[in-house]
């Protein structure tokens, strides 16, 4: 059946509903209400890799780990993944929730759109609109094309901009509706029934889109037919910020190593069809890259990261000393 918010877990910018008792009992960092932007983020100094935070939460008898994906910007894909054996549906009075709202940076140029397909997540690296501005990064999460659907990688641009778009039903979709003898509408308008949302983003490959949703639960799910999809909140502010001819490249990067303050992290996620030996060798790979030899605690460190992908970057090197400090 569709998903239906709980009413305890308010939309980004609504008041914060959560108990003082609950915010008080978590022993980390609690993230404020999120409001309008809460996705965006100053760049990192340069030399420096990571944005966000880690927060942890703790749930009430009629939360969803859906509810708190959604208040969060987060897709189930992570929620789920940072906080294995937790149930989806009943995680229980009281469950002690990781809200993994911290990134490594995707590795490429830092401009334009950068959607992250093994992460489902998109980056927007909005230029400034003063020589003397601040530059930050955008950062939301997607629903991405299904196993034999999937979309594409590349880098495209972006041709056009759609406000209340129709929905075409695709070619080959129609053609089973007929063979099954199901009804449908040729063409969706605009409205609560129509999957592109309200708003989409053209890009230059024809039938490909990155647009809104009708089904916000499908937000972290291999669910599309190829196009990237986003929360209406989300598309809803991303999309008079990006210009036509934006740059938009694909990606698929289950392991990203970046490095904030000296201390390199790898942020590991669960790959499509890869096996443990390939991973480790492509971990490997980026840490030799990197500077960094994959031998003794760095290696340690990554094969956890690797055993058990929770979507959290986790450092594979130690906080350097100091200058000037001896050792023990």
């Amino acid at each position: 059946m569709p998903f239906r918010r709980s009413p305890s877990v308010p939309r980004r910018g609504a008041p914060v509903a959560w108990p003082l008792l609950l915010l008080l009992a978590a022993p980390v960092l609690i993230l404020p209400t999120p409001e309008a932007g809460a996705g965006s983020f100053p760049l990192p100094a340069d030399g420096n890799d990571l944005v966000g935070h880690v927060a942890r939460v703790r749930t009430r008898a009629e939360d969803t780990l859906l509810d708190v994906a959604r208040h969060f910007d987060l897709g189930l894909d992570a929620v789920t993944a940072a906080n294995p054996g937790v149930d989806v549906w009943l995680p229980g009075e009281g469950t002690l929730v990781t809200v993994p709202s911290r990134f490594v940076l995707p590795p490429g140029p830092r401009e334009g759109l950068v959607i992250n397909v093994a992460e489902m997540r998109l980056y927007y690296y909005p230029p400034p609109d003063t020589p003397w501005e601040p530059r930050r990064v955008i950062t939301h999460p997607v629903g991405i094309g299904r196993v034999g659907l999937e979309t594409p990688l590349g880098t495209y641009f972006v041709k056009d901009k759609i406000r209340h778009p129709s929905w075409t039903v695709p070619p080959a979709m129609a053609a089973d509706y007929r063979a099954r003898g199901v009804p449908f509408e040729a063409v969706v308008p605009p409205g609560p029934d129509n999957p592109l949302g309200d708003y989409a983003l053209v890009l230059n490959t024809p039938g490909y889109f990155i647009h809104g949703t009708n089904r916000p639960w499908s937000i972290g799910m291999r669910v599309s037919r190829g196009c990237v999809r986003l929360y209406p909140e989300d598309i809803a502010s991303l999309f008079p910020q990006v210009p036509q001819g934006t740059p938009v490249r694909i990606v698929n990067a289950p392991y990203k190593l970046g490095r904030e303050d000296g201390v390199w992290y790898l942020e590991a996620h669960l790959p499509e069809g890869r096996t443990p030996e390939a991973a480790a060798t492509t971990v490997a790979d980026l840490l030799l890259q990197a500077g960094v030899t994959p031998l003794g605690p760095a290696a340690e460190a990554a094969r956890a990261a690797l055993l058990g992908p929770t979507g959290l970057p986790v450092p594979v090197t130690p906080q350097p000393r100091p200058a000037g400090s001896r050792l023990p």
